[in-house]
């Protein structure tokens, strides 16, 4: 048996012969490998805490802050972490005062595969980083569009018995085409309810790079959030949860079409000093 320490844990691996080993496979989704490992039995949790990482929340709201521990890597492989545990199995076994049965050792086998979402801070050792930029996160995009009347008089008719009048306003519709940008936090040991609510409805203040395109200040709206509850792998209570977002190709969120066509701000003011449709916020950066 080879002897190694994790998270302050002294185990070892138990070899072929008395034991699995390592064993290393690569099924349809992606490689694994698979180590049956032991410790002493009274530290059995400790070290799968250690194998499996985990998520704590620090402080109080609203300072509040996300604390992760990173999975145990697979040292040939590090792209693979333990993502779970098998059946935990007593060896030399004893009794309390109580009768209740105690063991001596724990041996159980640790599985290591690909991640389902990035755990390293990008840019990660791998080269494939979430779309995002983020760590922790999985990203979906999905394209979607808005039927737009734009005012009367920007449109003329070119041919037939109308060629060279004006489009009525309610003649035509413009499919304006967006795209959804969903942002899946995992791991989160609270509900961070108060950064949503003062985000909600707001746009970007600064440029945000997602994947390979680069919304500019005022393109990305801050349009839904959804929660739901899920656990670590320890059974801590944890949320995931989703940010949605707009993002316009054309325009600003705050600019419209006057009646020569031309993308301008709109403003409650006439000389400007008012408000615009939406508030700007650096909801990016302060992203938890």
């Amino acid at each position: 048996m080879s002897s190694l320490v994790i998270g302050g844990v002294t185990c070892t691996i138990v070899e072929s012969g008395s034991g699995d080993g390592v064993v290393e496979r690569v099924p349809e989704d992606g490689p694994e490998a698979v180590v049956t490992f032991q410790c002493a039995y009274a530290q059995r949790y400790t070290l799968i805490k250690a194998l499996l990482g985990t998520s704590a929340v620090v402080g109080v709201a609203p300072a509040q802050a996300t604390v992760r521990t990173l999975a145990y890597a697979y040292p040939p492989s590090p792209n693979l972490v333990c993502v779970a545990i098998g059946d935990i199995r007593g060896l030399k076994p004893s009794t309390d005062a109580s009768g209740w049965v105690q063991y001596k050792y724990a041996r159980f086998a640790a599985i290591f595969r690909r991640p389902r979402w990035q755990f390293d801070t990008p840019p990660a050792p791998s080269g494939q980083n979430d779309p995002s930029g983020q760590p922790w996160t999985t990203t979906r995009f999905r394209a979607s569009a808005e039927t737009y009347t734009p005012p009367g008089g920007q449109y003329y008719y070119e041919t037939g018995g109308n060629a060279g009048q004006k489009v009525e306003e309610s003649s035509i519709g413009v499919v304006r085409p967006r795209v959804e940008v969903q942002l899946v936090r995992h791991w989160m040991p609270y509900a961070p309810l108060s950064f949503a609510v003062n985000g909600l409805g707001k746009v970007n203040l600064n440029p945000i790079t997602i994947a390979d395109y680069t919304f500019a200040k005022g393109y990305l709206l801050f349009s839904a959030i959804d929660s739901e509850k899920a656990a670590d792998t320890l059974g801590n209570i944890t949320f995931e949860w989703t940010y949605t977002f707009l993002g316009n190709v054309d325009a600003e969120w705050n600019q419209f079409q006057d009646g020569k066509g031309a993308w301008v701000y709109i403003n409650t003011a006439a000389n400007g000093s008012g408000n615009r449709p939406f508030s700007y916020y650096d909801f990016w950066s302060g992203l938890p």
